[in-house]
């Protein structure tokens, strides 16, 4: 196994649970008050690796961490509403479309040119994570749920789209300094934004963070997500990184087959069996 899959198949489980927390948070707090928290929590977990920070070119790096800085700031907006105001297992799906956009905008930003197989492994891992939900999409389909949600679905596309430049912005940060610079900048500077955010609003303290253990629990997940993802991108090209980065969408199957008793569709294992397939094409 390549030096960078481990890292990359982490940082795939780290996303799938990181969305089902963002979705479960979203009934109880505001927008601010959870993104502070995961991006607070997170730059922590860079605090005892701050004696590798190194940067070697400054401006370079100021550049491509405040692009990708403004970016994740609309599209983790975008996120939380999307997943807000839509069931998880309809939008989910929309977010995988990162690694489509990046096999453009890794050329454009990066310069990174994938080959025939790295493209087929991409595509044949997102239509594994689109069959894995397959048969609720229908239902929700058939229920007219699809078109009254049409507008969460189209924030979750845009969100993918954002998130193909800040990936491979992330690649350019990455590489004039190294991971753990780069992470613990990056979630700091989100996290004191979206702090202040919650700051500024009336009748919100930042105090109900440290009182919550699940808003602890997603920003330690967040936080290790990040550490994984930039190792990963450091020793891979981004498509392949964020394409198993997506495959964490896996991770609903297993919680439905294991906690909620869920069977086995045929779709479901199928999708499973694509994941696979394109990871070893990736490989």
């Amino acid at each position: 196994m390549e030096h960078w899959l481990p890292y990359a198949l982490a940082t795939g489980i780290l996303f799938g649970l990181q969305t089902v927390y963002i979705k479960k948070l979203s009934r109880l707090f505001g927008q601010y008050i959870v993104m502070a928290a995961l991006f607070l929590f997170a730059a922590l977990m860079f605090v005892p690796f701050l004696n590798h920070f190194y940067v070697s070119d400054i401006p370079a790096f100021l550049l491509w961490s405040g692009a990708s800085f403004l970016i994740n700031i609309f599209a983790f907006s975008l996120l939380y509403t999307s997943l807000k105001e839509a069931p998880v297992s309809m939008v989910a799906p929309f977010f995988n479309l990162t690694p489509l956009f990046i096999i453009f905008t890794g050329v454009l930003v990066v310069d990174e040119h994938l080959d025939a197989g790295q493209v087929l492994g991409i595509v044949v891992i997102l239509a594994g994570a689109f069959l894995l939900q397959f048969n609720e999409m229908r239902v929700y389909i058939s229920q007219g749920h699809f078109s009254r949600n049409l507008k969460s679905i189209l924030l979750a596309v845009f969100v993918s789209f954002l998130w193909s430049f800040t990936a491979t912005m992330e690649k350019r940060a990455l590489l004039v300094s190294n991971g753990f610079s780069y992470g613990f900048s990056i979630n700091l500077m989100l996290g004191l934004y979206f702090g202040g955010r919650v700051v500024l609003q009336k009748g919100d303290s930042l105090m109900v963070i440290t009182r919550n253990k699940s808003l602890l629990v997603l920003g330690i997940i967040s936080g290790a997500m990040a550490i994984v993802q930039y190792q990963a991108i450091l020793l891979q090209k981004v498509g392949p990184v964020i394409a198993y980065k997506r495959a964490g969408v896996i991770i609903s199957i297993i919680y439905g087959l294991f906690f909620l008793k869920e069977k086995a569709g045929y779709y479901r294992i199928l999708g499973a069996v694509a994941i696979i397939a394109g990871g070893f094409l990736l490989a």
